[in-house]
């Protein structure tokens, strides 16, 4: 909500912080800053918390400087809060036309720099891509390679098997008998 040209948290303490020199601790015996809280039910209200607070470390240490805003002001401070940045947008704006023309020159050719290296970098990921690429090609072809072997390999067996069976190699036998569970 605060906007972001201008350090409303500064503003808002310079104004007493020669007033109170005195040190703030929490129950850890921290010294504690003064923060100023821009939510929409405290805009502008000062405070000192624990570093811990809201976690397991927590000692529960949190005391307002300032009084409770009254209603008004709750309403009205977020309002001008959000005028002043739209307003500072709308400067940033004018300010970025009133440039001198050579000042624009200068960020477009370092933008244009920045878009060449992109580029670059696109390029070499796409040919570190396309390398990836024909590597998984060698891959599966030596992955294929060696399935078409194993296959190989497995019909020579299944062949050597059907080939002792019929020559009668002793120990092999599609007999009936020969299949039986001695008893």
């Amino acid at each position: 909500m605060p906007s972001k040209g201008l350090n409303l948290t500064r503003l808002c303490t310079e104004e007493e912080e020669n007033e109170s020199s005195g040190e703030i601790r929490c129950n850890h015996g921290y010294v504690l800053p003064l923060l100023t809280a821009w939510t929409p039910r405290n805009p502008g209200r000062r405070y000192w918390v624990c570093p811990y607070y809201g976690g397991p470390r927590s000692c529960d240490f949190c005391v307002w400087k300032d009084s409770e805003i009254d209603p008004r002001s709750k309403f009205v401070i977020p309002k001008l809060l959000d005028k002043m940045g739209e307003l500072e947008n709308a400067l940033e704006g004018f300010e970025n036309l009133a440039k001198p023309r050579t000042t624009l020159k200068v960020e477009n050719t370092i933008e244009e720099d920045k878009m060449k290296k992109i580029e670059a970098q696109l390029v070499k990921l796409q040919d570190d891509m396309e390398k990836m690429k024909e590597k998984e090609k060698k891959w599966k072809s030596k992955l294929a390679k060696s399935k078409a072997r194993e296959n190989v390999l497995w019909f020579i067996i299944l062949g050597m098997c059907i080939i002792l069976v019929a020559c009668g190699y002793p120990g092999i036998s599609l007999k009936e008998d020969a299949m039986r569970l001695p008893l």
